[in-house]
């Protein structure tokens, strides 16, 4: 081999030992962000489901749970005095219609996140209201 060849052959081998070690650097940062991603993820479910039982526990405390259709303002109070996770930003809103409260978990700088609406009648924190006394037969007596 004369010189020419050696130093050709050398630029070979410099490019595509350049070429690999740029590969697998890009791989290496893909494998660190889906990483990431999935611990993100991973700590928005544990926040939902530490939320769903926190509210559990809470059925448990309530002496005097408020009427059901009234409740939700009541349980997006209590959600949004409760602790955070830090780096988690939540979201709490009532939809009134239906007595339910919507929770939304996102984490900063992240594209994904969690929605959970929770109603206070399937979470048995609330009461309905003592019906009216009637007549042993069932039916109201007019007068």
């Amino acid at each position: 081999m004369n010189l020419v060849e050696v130093m050709i052959a050398s630029l070979i081998v410099v490019a595509s030992s350049a070429g690999s070690l740029q590969v697998w650097t890009q791989m290496m940062q893909s494998i660190r962000q889906q990483d990431q991603l999935q611990r993100v993820s991973d700590q928005l479910d544990a926040d939902l489901v530490s939320i769903e039982g926190n509210l559990r526990r809470l059925r448990l405390s309530l002496a005097n749970p408020p009427f059901c259709g009234q409740s939700a303002p009541v349980l997006q109070g209590l959600l949004a005095s409760s602790s955070q996770t830090s780096g988690i930003v939540r979201e709490v809103s009532v939809v009134p219609a239906d007595d339910v409260v919507q929770v939304v978990l996102s984490a900063e700088g992240h594209p994904w996140k969690r929605q959970r609406q929770f109603r206070p009648a399937a979470l048995g924190l609330c009461s309905l209201p003592q019906p009216e006394a009637q007549s042993p037969s069932g039916f109201s007596n007019p007068g």
